[in-house]
Formats: C-alpha cells, sequence, structure tokens
C-alpha cells in the first residue's frame, strides 16, 4: 500500500495524511510501498481508518 492508497481509506489527500504523520513523528520522505509492519505502526496512532474493509 502507497500513501495515496492509505490517504483514500482515510478519506483525505495526501497532504493533510503527511501533515498527520509529520506531527506524530512518522513520516518518511519518498516512501512508496508500505509494509504491514509500518501500516499497523501508523494504525496505531492514527487509529483504523473507517474504510479499514477495503484493506
Amino acid at each position: 500500500m502507497n500513501k495515496s492508497q492509505l490517504a483514500e481509506l482515510y478519506g483525505v489527500s495526501t497532504v493533510t495524511l503527511n501533515k498527520w504523520l509529520k506531527e506524530r513523528g512518522l513520516y518518511v520522505r519518498h516512501e512508496s510501498n508500505m509494509t504491514p509492519k509500518r501500516l499497523n505502526e501508523i494504525f496505531e496512532k492514527l487509529g483504523v481508518p473507517i474504510n479499514h474493509s477495503k484493506l
């Protein structure tokens, strides 16, 4: 999963997602595909997206 897909799950733009990640110390520049471990780390900080059934 990439940042665009993750942003879509949260129902926000990639700009907003990057802002959220930066605010929580999770931002990684030029991150293409995220590992399951990375996604879990993000979900722990941001919460599981409402559209999580698309995972």
